[in-house]
């Protein structure tokens, strides 16, 4: 018998023990950071968004900002607070993971596959939901306050609840993250298709398409088309993961080799923050259009500086950062209710900020012991169960 130790595509660790192989590749664990590193991102984002200066550009378009906010949004500063980049990043490594848990795997199963999945979506997504309507019935949502906590509903009615509960007729604006997990449950449910159409060998043809696709659904509004492909990249990178290994070997062995890393994320990040560096100049709605291929090259070239490059790979594989990242999507599911909870409480002051920050880490931890590591649990339960039953059969 086998003994395997596997994670999810949000970096929570199963400790090993004898089952059937689920899973047989190796879990690139400076990823598992990358992911931690990413939701904090988001936290700081929406935290910060109850800055009405900082959220008017966001919800209403190019405003003149000075001093310290100006450089906050206009300058490679944003990458601290990039949230929607920072997502981008999470849909390239869902589809790179998940794919690896398929390749190479003789025992992978499935049957056993899609209902684990979706309880362990589902589950930790109907628990920061329930969290959700709690914090609106403590902390009623009335008052000034920004652009951005005024786009929250104040009431949380019950056809609302249940749309936000099944996600995938898309989401309310209760808990804004929430419109990333309506994609990445589509994305779980197609990944035997995504895989089929990722077993060549055409890597970059398959980079180049998604890329096209991508910028035709934003500039179409077809949001399907513009983000499955971005998990379409992980998948593509995870079935030639060993070329791309041996194809950055091949550079950084070369004379001046060691420049080649730092300087692929320096690149990233001002990918990353393209349409906030451009914004002051351009019209919104194309620059929307534009930049989405170029920060999508960003995230790709965040993942692959995360998982190849050695001296940021022990950084994000430190205990601080793996801790982060266990804790990760607990922290991007609970988070919102509280940064809002917080800009009502403190009454558009910006002490809302590093107390929304810090009190959401703190949600997030009681939440990821209380209801995503028992969701997990039982999501790894039901597919070693079903996995049995399809091999005994």
């Amino acid at each position: 018998m086998n003994v395997v130790a596997t994670c999810d595509n949000w970096g929570v660790p199963v400790a090993p023990e004898p089952v059937i192989p689920l899973v047989r590749t190796q879990r690139i664990s400076s990823l598992d950071g990358l992911r931690g590193v990413a939701a904090l991102v988001v936290v700081i984002h929406h935290a910060l968004l109850v800055i009405p200066t900082l959220a008017q550009p966001y919800m209403a378009g190019y405003a003149p900002v000075d001093g310290v906010y100006g450089w906050l949004l206009y300058s490679p500063l944003h990458l601290v607070w990039a949230g929607t980049e920072a997502v981008y990043v999470f849909f390239v490594l869902s589809g790179l993971v998940l794919a690896r848990s398929v390749i190479g795997n003789p025992h992978f199963s499935w049957l056993a596959y899609f209902p684990s999945r979706l309880v362990r979506l589902y589950l930790p997504v109907a628990g920061a939901v329930v969290l959700a309507a709690l914090s609106i019935a403590v902390v009623p949502r009335v008052g000034d306050a920004s652009l951005w906590v005024l786009f929250h509903p104040s009431e949380y009615p019950a056809a609302t609840f249940l749309k936000d509960l099944v996600l995938v007729e898309g989401t309310s604006n209760v808990i804004t993250p929430l419109w990333s997990l309506q994609w990445e449950v589509l994305f779980s449910l197609l990944l035997p298709v995504f895989v089929i159409v990722a077993r060549g060998r055409w890597l970059w043809a398959t980079i180049a398409v998604s890329l096209v696709l991508t910028t035709l659904g934003y500039y179409t509004g077809v949001l399907f088309v513009a983000f499955m492909p971005m998990f379409a990249i992980g998948v593509a990178l995870a079935f030639q993961w060993d070329r791309v290994e041996e194809a950055f070997r091949g550079i950084t062995g070369r004379r001046a080799g060691w420049l080649v890393w730092p300087v692929i994320l320096i690149v990233a990040g001002l990918m990353l923050c393209s349409y906030w560096l451009l914004f002051p100049y351009a019209e919104t709605g194309m620059l929307t259009t534009a930049t989405r291929p170029v920060i999508l090259v960003g995230a790709v070239l965040a993942v692959l500086a995360a998982a190849l490059w050695e001296p940021l790979r022990r950084v994000l594989s430190s205990r601080p950062i793996q801790w982060l990242g266990l804790i990760s999507f607990s922290l991007y599911l609970v988070h919102d209710p509280v940064v809002v909870a917080f800009a009502y409480v403190f009454d558009g002051s910006r002490w809302a900020v590093p107390f929304a920050i810090v009190v959401s880490i703190a949600v997030a931890v009681a939440f990821f012991l209380v209801i995503e590591r028992p969701s997990h649990r039982l999501s790894q339960s039901l597919r070693r169960a079903l996995a049995r039953r399809e091999g005994g059969l």
